[in-house]
């Protein structure tokens, strides 16, 4: 019974990965275009880009394992009713409980994981992504910046500066707009390095 059991994960373990790997795939399709203008156009370090794309993986796990995991049973559960493994295993005398436990394992298993996910994995996505694009700021901000014009520093994020010094190094009454529409304060910016002031959002 053990040996069945061991059987039965390692044939749903397959497809659950694959689903996971494609289905993150492609709910990320529509930001790699704009991760990558951030290479190419915007001239944004890669070791930055990556952590963001890092930083957003998390809030699409809610979505996927549970997808994966049914993808996993119908392929699994399929190919052996396919391959008529379930009338062998039936035969055998394993019955439709020795089948359905693994299943109840996998589903147990992947609820733990979605439920850590919201609750460690999504939070830390969210800092993660704003900690990175103000580290984005702090590196781009400066690169052509003028007073009292916005300009895009990403995709979703805008910079206003009031005042900005002649060697492009300093920036002051700066506002920050990401989309969604929010907007942030800075009462005064470097436009490089790691220190702000504290921000009021608006």
């Amino acid at each position: 019974m053990r040996i069945t059991r061991k059987y039965l994960l390692g044939e749903l373990t397959g497809p659950f990965l694959v689903g996971v790997g494609s289905f993150t795939v492609i709910v990320l399709l529509q930001r790699f275009s704009r991760l990558a203008d951030l290479v190419i156009a915007k001239g944004v370090p890669t070791p930055l880009v990556a952590r963001l794309l890092l930083s957003l993986i998390p809030p699409f796990f809610e979505i996927t394992l549970p997808a994966s995991l049914l993808l996993a049973v119908l392929l699994g559960l399929g190919r052996l009713a396919a391959d008529s493994e379930t009338t062998a295993l039936s035969a055998a005398g394993v019955g439709m409980r020795g089948v359905a436990l693994p299943v109840l394992v996998a589903s147990v298993i992947t609820c733990a994981a979605v439920l850590l996910t919201g609750w460690h994995g999504v939070p830390w996505g969210y800092r993660e992504t704003q900690r990175t694009l103000a580290q984005i700021v702090s590196e781009r901000a400066g690169a052509g910046a003028s007073g009292r014009i916005f300009r895009e520093i990403t995709p979703e994020v805008l910079v206003y500066p009031d005042r900005v010094s002649p060697d492009g190094q300093r920036m002051s009454g700066v506002f920050l707009s990401f989309r969604p529409v929010e907007t942030i304060r800075f009462s005064c910016s470097r436009a490089r390095g790691d220190s702000y002031p504290p921000p009021t959002t608006g």
